[in-house]
């Protein structure tokens, strides 16, 4: 089984030239921040287990099919409203 490195380099991040918060107490400005939360959101579903990565998807099929039940009433006529 061919092993996977994860390398993680911020330096050429799209980040403005002042990413370091200004605030008291803080180190990161949010936009910077939530670029790290949705590279780490990547990171976890490419490499992270398997069964808690089908477990995601399926949660996200039935949040999905659950939506489209509640707001549109041609997917409610062909899924039903009843149970997802």
């Amino acid at each position: 089984m061919k092993e996977r490195t994860l390398r993680l380099d911020f330096s050429e991040a799209p980040l403005k030239n002042r990413a370091f918060s200004e605030k008291p107490m803080s180190f990161v400005d949010e936009a910077p921040k939530a670029l790290f939360g949705a590279i780490i959101d990547v990171v976890a579903i490419e490499t992270g287990n398997r069964a808690a990565r089908e477990h995601w998807q399926h949660k996200q099929l039935h949040n999905l099919l659950q939506h489209a039940a509640q707001r549109s009433a041609f997917w409610r006529e062909r899924i039903g409203a009843k149970n997802i």
